[in-house]
């Protein structure tokens, strides 16, 4: 960890040990300064069951029991030669990692419910257009239910990721809540750019700046496998997995046409929820894998490796950017309940747009 985000963590520790936590935080940084793990270890803190008012938040600044994990290999991948390597990668899911003896302690019911994201009282702010947060998202997501009592903790926590894509009318709607907040609120604001926030946002708000990583350190973190989240790293610098389904092995891939993507989200139905989205998060990291050193032997779906060629050359950082934002889009739609089929159907019709062009 930084230094300097050291520091960010020790201030956060401090405020809430002489009871001066703020009811909102803008965390700056861009996507692989740390902020969004940040985030989430304070929240998971704040609710977790080892944590004591007027004691330290964190017992020490290098403990989490949230993103920084390794993620195991699915049963399906253990045989595979290369699976020590790949078991190391983090991808978007989320498993906890052996607890620290401080908060977030990692073992508790509530540190278990928000490693998983399935914390009643910490309330992720989603959005429908991928450059866009409305009004009526921040109304009904976050204005109409902050004044509902925390259901499991002391408090109640909202995580706005991408800030900056609010419009005006939602940083209004914003804005007044932040004017009289209930005392067990607390709203993060991640953004990459805090002056894009309106003034007087800003000023109801403690600005709290995430240090950047190098790419050329990001890559290294990827390819060694520290920890770091594949979607950040692609997000940072800027489909088509192989799946065993009994005795068929289903093929997607970028340029299948519409029937053809019709009966593969129909086949992936079939499958565990997680391991589809592993699969889709271990598949592009081999796109970036291969799109930063044009080393096919450091794939792990080595029987793709034509494709995956084709198709990181295709999209590039940015590309690759664009379907992970699907693929997450995928998983918070599988989250809330969407028909399975329908969601990997509209997954694979924006990986095939973004590598045709």
């Amino acid at each position: 960890m930084k230094e300097s985000n050291i520091k960010n963590q020790n201030y956060i520790s401090r405020a809430f040990e002489n009871g001066k936590l703020s009811h909102a935080y803008i965390i700056e940084g861009t996507a692989l300064s740390g902020a969004d793990d940040f985030a989430e270890k304070i929240a998971a803190a704040l609710l977790c069951e080892k944590t004591k008012p007027g004691k330290p938040l964190f017992e020490s600044p290098s403990e989490s029991c949230l993103p920084q994990n390794r993620v195991p290999i699915p049963d399906e991948f253990s045989s595979r030669d290369n699976s020590e390597k790949a078991g190391a990668i983090s991808c978007g899911s989320r498993n906890l990692e052996p607890p620290s003896q401080g908060a977030p302690c990692g073992r508790c019911p509530s540190c278990i419910k928000a490693a998983s994201r399935n914390h009643p009282d910490i309330i992720y702010v989603i959005h429908e257009k991928p450059n866009l947060i409305s009004v009526r998202e921040i109304r009904e997501q976050l204005v109409a239910d902050i004044f509902i009592k925390p259901y499991y903790g002391p408090y109640k926590i909202y995580i706005i990721k991408d800030a900056e894509l609010m419009n005006a009318a939602a940083q209004n709607a914003l804005l007044k809540t932040l004017e009289e907040p209930p005392s067990y609120a607390l709203i993060l604001l991640l953004t990459n750019n805090a002056d894009a926030l309106l003034e007087t946002i800003r000023s109801r708000s403690i600005k709290i700046p995430m240090e950047r990583v190098s790419n050329e350190k990001l890559v290294a973190s990827l390819l060694e496998g520290d920890g770091l989240s594949v979607y950040e790293i692609i997000k940072k610098l800027a489909g088509g997995p192989s799946v065993n389904s009994g005795n068929r092995n289903l093929k997607l891939h970028p340029g299948m046409d519409a029937a053809e993507i019709n009966r593969a989200a129909k086949d992936l139905e079939e499958f565990d929820k997680d391991l589809v989205i592993k699969i889709f998060d271990f598949w592009l990291r081999d796109a970036l894998v291969f799109l930063s050193t044009k080393n096919k032997n450091r794939l792990f779906f080595s029987q793709d490796k034509d494709i995956i060629e084709d198709v990181a050359l295709a999209a590039g950082y940015a590309g690759l950017n664009r379907c992970l934002l699907a693929v997450r889009e995928a998983e918070d739609e599988l989250k809330m309940s969407v028909k399975a089929e329908a969601a990997y159907e509209n997954l694979l019709l924006k990986i095939r747009r973004e590598i045709k062009g």
